[in-house]
C-alpha cells in the first residue's frame, strides 16, 4: 500500500486555530513516514480565515457561498491527491497527533473513527441526552455498536465516499450519515479512542435546528439502506397506543376503545407492508441481476 494521504480541514471563521492546526498536522505527518497534503476548504468565512490558511503554503480553496460542513468537505475530496482522506476540525478540538492512532488500521479497514472521549464530547446537560439518543438511533439502523457517530477525525477510502456523496449531508450532520452509510452498505469500519478537547473559539452549531436536521437525515438514510427498520419505527407508536387501548377495552368492556385499538393495530400493520413494499422496490435491481 502506498502510505499517502489528503487531509481535509474545513474552515469557517476560525482565524484563531487554522495557523496551529496546519503547525500541528505537519509535525505529526512529517514523522509519520507518510506522504501527505493539507487541503483548507474555508466556507465563506466572514473572517480572516483563508488569508491566515494561505500563510502557512497549504492548499486552500474558498466558497463564495457558505455551503455548510458537508459541503465544504466535498470541496475538499473531490479536490484531493490520493485515495485516502483523513477529515479534521479547524478548532484544534481533536488533537493532530491522534491520527497516528487511527493509520495502523488501514488499509484493512475502509473507514476508521476517531472515538471521542471524555466531558469534552458529551457536553452539557442538554447535550449529552441528544448524544444518547443519536447513538441509540444509529445502533438501532445499523445493528452495531457505535461508540462515535458524528466524529469530525476519520480516515476513509476516497473511492467508496464518492459513491455515496450524492446521498450525503451538505451540513452539520455529513459525517452521521457517512458513518451509517459506511454501516449499513457493510464496509469494514474501526473505530479508536482518542482524546477530544475544547474547542477554540465559539462553537457554530445550532442546536435546536442541527439537532432536528439531523433526526431527519438519520431517517432518510434508514429508509435508503433499510426501510424495514424505518417502518418498524414508525409502526411503534400505533402499536404501542393499541396495546394500551385494548387492555382499557378489555377493563372497561368498551366496543368503542376495541375498535380504536383495532385501528391502531391495523395503521401499525400499514407501515410495516409498507416498509417491505420499499424494501422491495429499493432491492428490484439486485434481484433482477441475480435472476439473470
Amino acid at each position: 500500500m502506498e502510505k499517502k494521504i489528503s487531509i481535509l480541514i474545513p474552515v469557517y471563521n476560525e482565524e484563531k486555530a487554522i495557523s496551529s492546526m496546519v503547525k500541528d498536522l505537519r509535525a505529526t505527518f512529517d514523522s509519520s513516514g507518510w506522504v501527505y497534503e493539507i487541503i483548507v476548504i474555508d466556507d465563506a468565512s466572514t473572517d480572516n480565515s483563508a488569508e491566515e490558511a494561505k500563510k502557512t503554503g497549504v492548499k486552500v480553496y474558498s466558497h463564495p457561498k457558505n455551503m455548510g460542513y458537508g459541503g465544504a468537505l466535498r470541496t475538499g475530496i473531490l479536490n484531493s491527491s490520493y485515495e485516502w482522506v483523513g477529515t479534521i476540525d479547524a478548532d484544534c478540538s481533536y488533537p493532530a497527533k491522534e491520527f497516528l492512532k487511527l493509520l495502523p488500521f488501514i488499509p484493512a479497514h475502509d473507514m476508521v473513527v476517531g472515538a471521542r472521549q471524555g466531558k469534552h464530547y458529551w457536553g452539557t446537560i442538554f447535550k449529552h441526552p441528544a448524544r444518547l439518543v443519536f447513538l441509540a438511533l444509529a445502533q438501532f439502523v445499523v445493528g452495531k455498536k457505535i461508540p462515535d457517530v458524528n466524529s469530525g477525525l476519520r480516515i476513509m477510502k476516497k473511492s467508496i465516499v464518492q459513491e455515496m456523496l450524492p446521498r450525503l449531508c451538505r451540513g452539520f450532520s455529513f459525517s452521521t450519515t457517512l458513518t451509517l452509510s459506511f454501516l449499513s452498505s457493510y464496509r469494514f469500519v474501526h473505530f479508536e479512542p482518542i482524546e477530544y478537547l475544547s474547542r477554540v473559539g465559539s462553537s457554530k452549531v445550532r442546536y435546536v435546528r442541527d439537532t432536528l436536521r439531523t433526526t431527519q437525515l438519520m431517517l432518510e438514510t434508514i429508509v435508503y439502506y433499510n426501510p424495514v427498520k424505518a417502518a418498524i419505527l414508525l409502526m411503534f407508536f400505533p402499536a404501542g397506543m393499541g396495546c394500551l387501548l385494548l387492555i382499557s377495552a378489555l377493563v372497561s368492556l368498551s366496543p368503542f376503545l376495541f375498535f380504536v385499538a383495532l385501528m391502531m393495530f391495523c395503521w401499525a400493520l400499514l407501515f410495516l407492508g409498507l416498509g417491505f413494499v420499499m424494501f422491495l422496490v429499493s432491492h428490484a435491481g439486485e434481484m433482477e441481476q441475480s435472476q439473470g
